[in-house]
């Protein structure tokens, strides 16, 4: 049997809450403590002491926070559980007042009704992050691709054109191709002078555009204006840029040297007195690399 006394259910309520507040004073307990240990506000702890429940949420609420105040309290089980009963039955009765006071006097969230917010998803800020780089390496190779091929255009605009033939000259002769034929079988002898004195020729065009260098000295001279490398011999780069037209380079004391020359065309190259042709080391009919102690150096 319970020890809980049966009263009128209008006055359970009230009952049951002056059992609270008369427990807590005797536990030297304050509202504080009772309202940090239920987390609930101060205000609703009041209520439930007081049978205020228009303060109060919804009635299967007001149930738990008084069975959860009586156990704090360490109330009889069976003496709170008797009042639970008989107020559970009293706010079935009066539950439309209840709420209308409530609509009147909204009473405060608490943390048991509030929405839960949802966290701002960190992987989107990776996924970010990885499209800019992506994005700035991709920029990046665009820039240096169209530079290359600006570069590669201004070259080709620098390269000599070739002139046709000069044939008004005073110096030159055209033949009929008959006639041409007679002219060199009538003069058996004058060939072989002609073509000895080409090579002579060739040999004094070269010397002429050859560069003067003391033994071990590699002088370079450019046409035009092009990406220039040169390396001795224990693998040291010397000079890896671009340089203007009609620029002349000068190297000494660690030779032989490695030599690679984006736009060759034109260029002069003399190692240790002697000049290297160009021309026998040209690549894509651009490019020239060569070594200096190699076959293209020409007495």
């Amino acid at each position: 049997m319970s020890d809980a006394p049966h009263t009128d259910t209008a006055s359970a309520a009230e009952q049951l809450g002056r059992l609270l507040r008369q427990t807590r004073e005797q536990n030297l307990l304050s509202i504080g403590d009772v309202s940090e240990h239920l987390k609930l506000p101060a205000r609703q702890v009041e209520a439930l002491e007081n049978a205020d429940f228009g303060k109060l949420p919804e009635p299967v609420f007001v149930r738990g926070f008084l069975r959860s105040y009586g156990r704090y309290l360490n109330l009889d089980e069976s003496v709170l559980n008797d009042y639970l009963e008989q107020i559970a039955f009293q706010t079935q009765g009066i539950a439309p007042a209840a709420k209308k006071s409530a609509a009147d006097n909204p009473a405060p969230m608490t943390y048991h009704q509030a929405p839960i917010r949802k966290p701002f998803p960190k992987w989107i800020i990776g996924v970010a992050a990885l499209a800019l780089i992506v994005g700035g390496v991709y920029l990046w190779q665009s820039k240096s691709h169209s530079d290359n091929q600006r570069q590669e255009a201004q070259n080709e605009q620098a390269a000599p054109a070739v002139l046709p033939p000069n044939l008004e000259g005073g110096n030159v002769q055209v033949l009929p191709m008959q006639q041409a034929s007679d002219a060199a079988a009538s003069a058996p002898e004058a060939a072989p002078a002609e073509q000895a004195s080409a090579p002579a020729a060739s040999g004094e065009a070269d010397a002429a555009a050859g560069l003067s260098t003391a033994p071990g000295e590699l002088a370079i001279k450019l046409r035009f204006r092009s990406f220039l490398t040169v390396t001795d011999k224990d693998g040291n780069m010397l000079i890896s840029k671009i340089v203007p037209a009609n620029s002349e380079h000068r190297y000494s004391g660690n030779g032989p040297y490695h030599v690679r020359i984006g736009f060759a065309r034109g260029s002069s190259v003399s190692y240790g007195g002697r000049d290297i042709n160009v021309s026998e080391h040209m690549r894509d009919n651009k490019t020239a690399a060569f070594n200096t102690d190699g076959p293209a150096a020409n007495p």
